[in-house]
């Protein structure tokens, strides 16, 4: 999942700066949106999602002021849980090596009171027995 999702590319809107993947840049790079909102416009009326229409959200401060947050962090603060991550840890389970495990997921849980105590979060580490030995 992070994998694809670092390939994909943010593209920025340049009439309402809209950043976002695949918002439908055309040549003059102006997403979907904004083409649909403002086909109808007088020519003397200003761009729908414009600063002229009091309509610019300014600044915003994403990727370049907030921490990047590590897995656990993003799990703390979100309201919904959706995936399940399984990893192997050293090759303990060699007999299943290439196989999926799916776990029952109650994807539907949604928390109203944020940010998650570490224990409320749905974490399982399995380690062999052996683990403090052989790390």
């Amino acid at each position: 999942f992070h994998a694809q999702m670092d390939k994909e590319e943010i593209k920025t809107c340049s009439r309402c700066d809209e950043r976002w993947f695949k918002i439908g840049l055309n040549n003059d790079v102006v997403c979907e949106a904004c083409v649909k909102a403002d086909r109808d416009l007088e020519p003397d009326e200003p761009y729908i999602f414009s600063y002229e229409n009091l309509m610019d959200l300014g600044l915003l401060l994403g990727d370049t002021v907030l921490p990047k947050l590590s897995q656990v962090e993003e799990m703390l603060i979100a309201r919904v849980h959706c995936f399940v991550e399984v990893r192997q840890i050293r090759g303990q389970q060699f007999k299943y090596r290439g196989y999926v495990v799916n776990f029952l997921n109650n994807t539907a849980k949604i928390f109203n009171k944020l940010p998650l105590l570490p224990e409320d979060l749905n974490i399982i580490i399995i380690r062999p027995k052996n683990w403090k030995d052989n790390p």
